[in-house]
């Protein structure tokens, strides 16, 4: 099993303010990709290169206050790293039984889907860990069956160049990363988040935490 890096969620209290600060760190404006067949979120994308985008991740205005990604986005002052995605063709029921090997349940595979602006319709299957053992920094993964690639129609312009996790139980997650076949960065910190360094088409690098 080979699993990539799919994409990383930049978490904003307002897609809005995600876009402006983003924009104005790197001079890429990421495009609006739509809203989530559930109607919390929608979100705006950005192509990092080898298959990997940004999504800025935001609530709707008229998002379920008890949805724990719209509660995470509507406490925050500024835009944040949440989450990361892995990638699977077609191995989503293999991801479970790797990570309950290693300890750690899963909901999924659950279907999702969102319409893009031009019409076309994106559906992928999802498979989200349960926190207990290693806490809500776990990647969830992904399988996008049969639908483009949203890092496709993505601006491109930035680039990922490291993309690290952080976590108090960095020694016990490099096997289970092993196992998936994910080749993430994880180091030792007192507490768990994230850095991504992004080169801009200017020549420079920003750090998004």
């Amino acid at each position: 099993m080979q699993l990539k890096l799919d994409h990383l969620v930049w978490s904003s209290p307002s897609l809005e303010l995600g876009v402006e600060i983003f924009t104005g760190l790197t001079g890429v404006t990421p495009v609006y990709g739509g809203q989530h067949s559930e109607g919390n979120t929608h979100n705006a994308l950005v192509n990092l290169g080898a298959g990997c985008y940004l999504e800025i991740l935001a609530p709707t205005d008229g998002a379920d206050e008890g949805d724990e990604w719209v509660a995470f986005c509507r406490s925050l002052q500024r835009p944040a790293l949440y989450k990361f995605c892995l990638r699977s063709e077609g191995g989503l029921k293999r991801v479970v039984a790797v990570l309950e090997q290693h300890g750690v349940g899963a909901e999924g595979p659950g279907h999702y889907a969102r319409a893009r602006p031009d019409g076309v319709l994106l559906e992928w299957q999802l498979v989200h860990p349960q926190p207990q053992r290693y806490g809500s920094s776990l990647p969830f993964f992904i399988d996008w069956l049969i639908s483009e690639h949203p890092s496709d129609s993505a601006p491109c312009g930035a680039g990922l160049k490291r993309f690290c996790w952080q976590h108090p139980q960095a020694r016990q997650l490099r096997p289970l990363l092993r196992q998936l076949g994910a080749d993430i960065e994880v180091v030792e910190a007192a507490q768990a988040g994230f850095s991504a360094d992004i080169t801009t088409p200017a020549g420079g690098v920003v750090t998004l935490t």
